[in-house]
């Protein structure tokens, strides 16, 4: 792939600098023409220096230049969903990422959760939901210290998504051996620009599933 892209840039774009020519800067003249050549060559040489000599100025493969903060939480709430609650989720526009930020209020109790992440079913694991709660009853807030969801409720978003009110249920029947909630830990990826190969590439924040169901990393 490598050598696809360097005869792509000679041939297309004619970027056919080589550091054997022997020569690190580009100089242009008053009233003559600019050519694509010229444009090309001037930005391989500056990502060579870059590449050659990231031990002297400290960039490797992977460094974040800007941003690119990484924290990790062992303790994020999970709530894991019914088999029907997945259906409706897979039916929205963007699945799970339609409902990050969404707030949802819990049938008869009135406890209310964010949902900060979320992953479909896959194989024997359930939709399941990483939460925040944010309210145990009436009051508004960060939730006391044990709040949760009931087993087999009804959760009803707040606001709505795609045009609609999103109605999802709490699985249950697993027992100890599958509980509904619990802990889980997650890894997150604050947005930034990473040094690859010479060049400062962005990446979007993201947060990373380290184990769906357990405090401990399993990934």
């Amino acid at each position: 792939m490598t050598s696809v892209i360097k005869d792509t840039f000679k041939n297309t774009y004619k970027d056919d600098y080589r550091d054997s020519d022997n020569y690190y800067k580009i100089l242009f003249n008053n009233a003559r023409s600019l050519q694509q050549r010229e444009l090309n060559q001037m930005q391989t040489i500056i990502t060579n220096d870059l590449v050659s000599g990231y031990q002297g100025i400290g960039y490797k493969n992977g460094l974040a230049g800007i941003g690119g903060g990484v924290t990790a939480n062992n303790k994020v709430n999970f709530i894991k969903l019914t088999t029907a609650s997945n259906t409706t989720i897979d039916a929205l526009t963007s699945d799970m990422t339609s409902l990050k930020g969404i707030i949802f209020t819990e049938t008869g109790t009135n406890v209310k959760f964010r949902v900060d992440n979320g992953v479909l079913a896959t194989g024997s694991d359930k939709a399941t939901l990483f939460v925040t709660y944010i309210d145990g009853g009436s009051g508004s807030g960060t939730a006391s210290a044990g709040t949760k969801i009931t087993d087999g409720n009804v959760l009803t978003s707040t606001t709505t998504v795609d045009g609609g009110t999103v109605t999802l249920q709490s699985f249950s029947g697993g027992g100890t051996a599958d509980p509904t909630t619990g802990l889980g830990c997650i890894a997150n990826v604050k947005e930034g620009k990473f040094y690859i190969d010479g060049h400062f590439v962005h990446s979007a924040e993201q947060d990373i599933i380290l184990s769906k169901y357990t405090t401990k990393p399993d990934t």
